[in-house]
């Protein structure tokens, strides 16, 4: 017990020397994760007001019944939040549409109206950028199921009033209201049109939450790198020695392990002083030391990948490259830069039981107050399979260089 405490008490020492540099390294991580963070959520684009394709509208259809349809659809039913018309000039709808300010725009022509009173099919046009988007297609495939629509809608209430009139039925007037109102309420309807689909990409979270979370995560994985200086061993005869005086490789690890967690522990002063500002200017809703007590099973996995790795590679510059290759496409995977939603269910199925990915979820479930014990308890399964590798492959070293 005496040599694993002196033991202990050495690492220690060797770590407390490399504070500066890891003082450091993690100024630069930090800020770093803070650029990307501040990047991603200012570039999201889920908030309400910036949710509504804006479509100008030329021409004046207020007596026709394009400009029922219309009304209808800003007002008659909830996808109005989906779709803005905008009543525009020809010239402001073009200033408009160059600006970016809207999606496209209908034309409504003098001849598209005679048209309609003829009972004769004419399209509308509709305008849209030189290089249209996926919204400017869905906008012009809407734009000619519209012209259609009210084509074949008008001629039904055409034939409709030259049947009541052939007839000698009274309320003719009361009547083709009545079918406008089931034309506007069963066919230009959008929400009975199509179906509209929210995708949860942030699975619930809000998007600041849902970064804060992202970015601690890998700042606590780039911070195991500094940990090279640490745990690297080109020369095994220090280590023969200890195994010689009865000082087993088994307690070698174990200690190396410890001191290599109170390490990582000790880099996320910074980031906990960040949290903490976030905390006090209400821009987060989970308390600090919450946060942080729920990222040590992350910080005990990263820390035992790390051990192995750098017990594997004895090379100082391949071992910081492969580690940082390594974390930062788990990262990548595990939805630290964007949602992992947007990956195919196969690899979802392996994404799930990434160690990044797990430790994510863990945080995540404090800020919807679902606590994840099964991410908990794989991160936990995961560190102790790792410091048995670390083992093994330590005791290999040892026998090798004998």
């Amino acid at each position: 017990m005496n040599m694993i405490f002196r033991y202990m008490v050495l690492n220690i020492k060797k770590a407390l020397k490399l504070s500066k540099f890891s003082f450091f390294s993690a100024c630069i991580i930090l800020i770093t994760t803070a650029l990307v963070s501040f990047i991603a959520i200012s570039l999201d684009d889920s908030k309400e007001e910036e949710k509504k394709i804006n479509v100008g509208i030329v021409g004046d259809p207020k007596d026709s019944y394009i400009g029922m349809g219309i009304t209808a659809l800003d007002r008659l039913d909830s996808s109005r939040y989906s779709i803005e018309f905008v009543k525009l000039s020809e010239k402001e709808a073009k200033q408009n549409l160059e600006k970016s300010q809207i999606a496209g725009y209908i034309i409504i022509t003098d001849e598209f109206l005679e048209a309609l009173g003829r009972g004769e099919h004419e399209k509308l046009k509709f305008v849209s950028r030189y290089n249209p988007g996926l919204a400017d297609s869905i906008l012009k495939e809407i734009t000619d199921v519209v012209s259609v629509t009210l084509f074949n809608s008008e001629r039904a209430i055409y034939a409709m009033q030259d049947f009541v009139i052939e007839k000698n039925e009274p309320g003719l007037n009361d009547i083709t209201v009545d079918m406008n109102k089931v034309f506007i309420n069963n066919v230009f309807s959008r929400n009975k049109m199509y179906d509209i689909q929210v995708m949860d990409y942030y699975r619930e979270l809000d998007v600041k939450s849902y970064y804060i979370s992202a970015m601690f995560a890998l700042f606590i994985t780039l911070s195991g790198i500094g940990l090279s200086l640490l745990l690297i061993k080109r020369d095994m005869e220090l280590y023969k020695i200890l195994e010689s005086k009865g000082f087993s490789f088994v307690y070698q690890v174990i200690t190396e392990f410890l001191v290599a967690f109170i390490y990582m522990c000790m880099s996320l002063v910074l980031p906990f002083a960040v949290l903490v500002l976030l905390y006090n200017f209400d821009y987060m809703d989970v308390e600090p030391l919450s946060l942080l007590m729920a990222s040590l099973p992350l910080v005990a996995v990263m820390t035992s990948i790390y051990q192995l790795l750098y017990e594997l590679i004895s090379d100082l510059i391949a071992a910081i490259s492969t580690s940082f290759v390594c974390m930062l496409s788990m990262a990548y995977l595990s939805g630290v830069f964007y949602p992992a939603n947007f990956f195919t269910d196969r690899l979802k199925v392996l994404i799930e039981f990434l160690p990044i990915n797990l430790g994510l979820e863990v945080m995540r479930g404090l800020f919807l107050s679902e606590p994840e014990s099964k991410g908990i308890l794989l991160l936990l399964c995961y560190t102790l399979v790792d410091v048995i590798l670390s083992i093994v492959i330590r005791r290999m070293r040892i026998l090798k260089s004998a």
